[in-house]
């Protein structure tokens, strides 16, 4: 009977927990799409926005890392050529952070 009571404790517990990790990313993935369908709002660099983590960190392929990254690839990948160069003159590329991004744009 105690072990029946431990297992459905643990279950809930696990239950709650789950809920609570989905909650906030689902939370913060809705507030990020807010941001970007918002017309003429600029999205920081990530080394902006997080200036103490670095491009290789593992935090960008997690929650709310992985959010705002995805969400700040589809801004950038939206801007047309002027804006692209106005955007990356406006917020100097910090030297291991243009190593990334030359992966994907040509800087």
């Amino acid at each position: 009977m105690v072990s029946l009571v431990i297992v459905i404790f643990i279950f809930s517990t696990l239950i709650a927990v789950t809920t609570v990790l989905l909650g906030f990313n689902l939370l913060n993935l809705k507030s990020i799409k807010r941001l970007l369908k918002r017309k003429n709002k600029i999205i920081d660099p990530p080394w902006k926005a997080y200036p103490g983590q670095k491009p290789h960190c593992s935090s960008w392929r997690m929650v709310d890392g992985k959010d705002y990254i995805d969400a700040w690839f589809k801004y950038i990948d939206g801007l047309n050529e002027d804006k692209f160069e106005k955007y990356f003159n406006k917020y100097n590329i910090p030297k291991e952070w243009k190593g990334k991004l030359k992966q994907y744009w040509k800087l």
